[in-house]
């Protein structure tokens, strides 16, 4: 793999002061985990934007009676619509887009690729724990940027989780808003219980324009409580977009 060389850039805290997010390099709401700690004032992360490699692969067509550069293709879309590079990724950070070899700059897949990958998700079993995509609910493309999906997760699971305070008559407690995605119960949840979203967004650069991949996993284990599935399906609803 060749990687060009980039100049990284410092990402500032989230909050420089109380209700003053700094979006300027991510949105606040996704860099937030990388704020630096109290001990730790001075340990400041570092970003790098844009950056550019070449990955190239070497591999026999067929083998053992499978089609390995099928399953390959498979691999590299999935990296692409779903994966990323370095942290953050569930939230649109080190997301990657492939380019043609002709016109370097020119995005490699279309709208059309999106089911052409989907169809080789297969809904079998899975061992426990496992986390795969969430068949049921198609990947949903909606045309926004960045900052304002991150601002549409954050707006919709902060109304349910003051809906259920109020609900429920509790003051703003030690509880987290969680209410989109934490797979725990609310009137148990423990800071330690906290596991991994089941929604994935991240931003996607098609031919036809740039858009934003919205999926959901399943299968987090069948010892963590359970996610909401009709507040996660409420979500993907309020987004609107392409499915």
């Amino acid at each position: 793999m060749e990687v060009k060389p980039i100049c990284s850039t410092e990402l500032k805290p989230t909050h420089r002061g109380k209700n003053k997010p700094d979006g300027t390099v991510v949105p606040a709401y996704v860099s937030w985990p990388l704020n630096p700690s109290e001990e730790n004032p001075n340990d400041i992360k570092k970003v790098l934007p844009k950056l550019q490699f070449t990955l190239t692969l070497r591999y026999p067509r067929y083998f053992d009676g499978r089609n390995l550069e099928e399953e390959l293709n498979l691999a590299l879309w999935a990296f692409e619509f779903f994966g990323g590079v370095g942290s953050r990724t569930r939230r649109g950070a080190g997301a990657v887009c492939r380019v043609t070899e002709e016109e370097k700059d020119r995005p490699y897949y279309t709208k059309n690729d999106v089911e052409w990958g989907w169809r080789y998700i297969k809904s079998g079993s899975w061992p426990d724990g496992v986390p795969h995509l969430n068949t049921e609910w198609k990947a949903r493309l909606v045309e926004v940027d960045w900052s304002q999906m991150a601002k549409s997760h954050k707006s919709f699971f902060s109304e349910h989780f003051s809906k259920y305070m109020r609900k429920n008559n509790l003051k703003e407690t030690k509880l987290k808003r969680v209410a989109l995605g934490a797979p725990f119960e609310w009137k148990h949840s423990k800071v330690h219980d906290r596991l991994a979203s089941p929604v994935i967004y991240r931003p996607l650069r098609l031919r036809e324009g740039n858009f934003f991949i919205v999926v959901a996993l399943r299968n987090l284990g069948s010892k963590a409580p359970k996610a909401n599935p009709a507040l996660v399906k409420e979500f993907f609803s309020s987004l609107g977009g392409n499915r």
